[in-house]
């Protein structure tokens, strides 16, 4: 009887199978660390935001104004440089940098994710925008039913939060 050594093809199936079940869930941890990153980033940035504002607000007396769109973008880097748009194009919230300087005045910009998220009905939203008249910071989280960690109320699509945190008077 001769000895054979080696594995045999039952042997190799199970190692092949054992090693895509651990590159799987390493795929899955991560994209969820990737997810929960990209929220972070737009949370601090809602915060600093919201802190720039205030501090703005209480040398001046009034918040930042901007000319244009209804609202504005908070901070750099957006695709098409806007931070809203939908499927279309149309419906944008645009970069203004007059804002941006006024904000400058009271400290240094936020720089919010600028992830592109698809809203279920094709808008496509990404970082935060501010609106003047109702001194509302608009922000976003990937993923459905995500708590406002910032604060204000939220809506949810299929697979996106929005949040508004409208700031005091």
């Amino acid at each position: 009887m001769k000895n054979h050594k080696g594995f045999t093809i039952v042997e190799l199936l199970i190692v092949i199978v054992v090693i895509a079940i651990l590159a799987a869930i390493t795929i899955v941890a991560y994209n969820g660390i990737q997810t929960r990153a990209e929220n972070t980033k737009n949370l601090t940035a809602v915060n600093q935001t919201a802190k720039l504002l205030r501090l703005y607000k209480e040398t001046h007396g009034y918040y930042p104004t901007h000319s244009g769109a209804a609202m504005v973008c908070i901070g750099r880097g957006y695709t098409n440089n806007t931070c809203s748009r939908d499927a279309d194009g149309s419906n944008s919230v645009q970069n203004s940098d007059s804002f941006d300087n006024e904000l400058r005045k009271a400290g240094s910009l936020p720089q919010p994710s600028t992830k592109v998220l698809t809203r279920d009905n094709g808008r496509q939203v990404s970082g935060l925008n501010f609106r003047q008249p109702d001194r509302m910071i608009r922000y976003y989280i990937n993923g459905a039913n995500q708590p406002c960690e910032a604060g204000g109320t939220s809506h949810t699509y299929e697979t996106v939060t929005e949040c508004r945190l409208v700031l005091p008077q």
